[in-house]
């Protein structure tokens, strides 16, 4: 038998699970995309939407955007700014994928059909990452995920073969090429293959993708305006590490107050496995690892905003489906404790699920007031330009939302045809 997959008995048993998992995720994925269709763009996408004298390889911020950059220059000529709906479309269908890939992952660390089956619905409802689900540009963040997962998943679990770990390292330089999370995917990659294969593999997965990311950094990616940081201390690192991963557990799981507990018990777990036999939850410690890498990475650039800032939604989101296969180990557990076990372990998930879809709601609605501010701000501007008229080029029609958009652009869609008709 194959290390890493359930016996024949048990992949018979999950036919039915991966039915309700494919079903919760077409319902998922369609209520996604209904609240969403009046959504419209907002903060960065106006860096990026319609800007014809971007390059592929210019970094947006920090962060190593090409797949983004194509998706949009890919789509903006058909859509223009007339639909959203199709660029949201992207980071949904991605978000759907990692819940997926998640889902597999679950079952080849030991956790059950069912249960598996029940995370990825909680997860694919995830209140406490909603930034990530209501905002299309937040598919550089959810995109690299996905690759990593989907890396993981080629490379990590199975039988190895050559054509495997060929697309786990195309899968991984896909990932660094949607934004700076890719390197903690790959990351994760790395450590998951050397825990199970050794290191000669790992580098093999890897390297390509590192070397990749090592050329366009000395190139362009050390070109990132005139955005300054500060600092970051050892002590400052830390607290915002333990901010995000005590965040992300509450956040995630609904259980107010319980996040620090929930950190030290994982923690814990992962230091006494570490000690111990590795190979068999291998994707488990290295995306506990990941998480931990995570927040290390991003409080160098955020930290000088303060270690809240490490509770934002499109971090929590990473880190959420980081910690899954911690997390669903952990209900595995409890479920074995007789059947007091398996009903607590159902009412845990079923209280996250509805938890977040809750948090979502309230979400959606916020995200919904604010990008159609910003659509009547700037179709309003538009009406006031006419063909000869004079106006400032400089001005910016929504200085809180969208304080890249001046009107010498909201003059060009309109030259274009890209703009709404109201």
């Amino acid at each position: 038998m194959i290390h890493g997959l359930p016996p024949p008995s048990d992949r018979t048993a999950a036919r039915p699970a991966l039915a309700v998992h494919l079903l919760s995720l077409v319902v998922a994925g369609a209520l996604l995309l209904y609240l969403g269709r009046t959504f419209w763009f907002h903060y960065d996408e106006w860096d990026i939407v319609g800007n014809h004298t971007l390059g592929l390889f210019e970094p947006h911020n920090e962060h190593w955007s090409t797949l983004p950059y194509l998706v949009y220059g890919a789509l903006y000529p058909v859509f223009g700014l007339r639909q959203y709906l199709p660029y949201l479309s992207v980071v949904v269908v991605l978000h759907l994928g990692v819940a997926h890939l998640a889902w597999r992952l679950l079952q080849r660390e030991g956790v059950g059909a069912w249960l598996a089956t029940g995370i990825s619905a909680a997860f694919v409802v995830l209140g406490a990452g909603a930034e990530n689900l209501v905002w299309a540009w937040q598919m550089g963040f959810v995109g690299a995920v996905f690759f990593g997962l989907l890396a993981l998943v080629l490379a990590a679990t199975g039988q190895a073969t050559l054509a495997r770990d060929a697309g786990a390292s195309l899968a991984c330089l896909a990932a660094v090429m949607c934004s700076g999370i890719g390197l903690v995917m790959v990351f994760v990659v790395a450590v998951a293959i050397v825990l199970r294969r050794g290191w000669q593999p790992a580098l093999g997965v890897v390297l390509p993708a590192a070397l990749a990311f090592a050329a366009w950094y000395l190139t362009a990616g050390r070109h990132t305006g005139a955005r300054t940081y500060s600092q970051p201390t050892v002590g400052g690192s830390l607290t915002f590490l333990w901010v995000g991963m005590s965040a992300t557990a509450e956040m995630a799981s609904g259980l107010k107050f319980l996040g620090p507990v929930l950190v030290v018990g994982a923690a814990a777990w992962a230091a006494l496995r570490m000690a111990g036999s590795r190979a068999g939850t291998a994707v488990s410690l290295a995306c506990f690892g990941g998480a931990v890498a995570l927040f290390c990475l991003i409080s160098l650039g955020r930290l000088q905003y303060g270690a809240d800032s490490a509770r934002q939604g499109r971090y929590v989101y990473v880190a959420a489906t980081l910690l899954l296969p911690v997390g669903g180990l952990a209900l595995q557990s409890l479920s074995r404790v007789k059947r007091v076990g398996v009903v607590a372990a159902a009412l845990l998930v079923l209280w996250a699920g509805v938890h977040g879809g809750r948090v979502l709601l309230l979400a959606e609605e916020q995200h919904r007031v604010v990008s159609q501010n910003t659509r009547h701000l700037v179709l309003a501007a538009a009406a006031q330009i006419d063909p000869g008229s004079a106006f400032d080029p400089n001005a910016l029609p929504d200085p809180v939302a969208a304080p890249t958009l001046t009107l010498a652009r909201v003059a060009r869609f309109k030259r274009e045809g890209a703009l709404p008709d109201r």
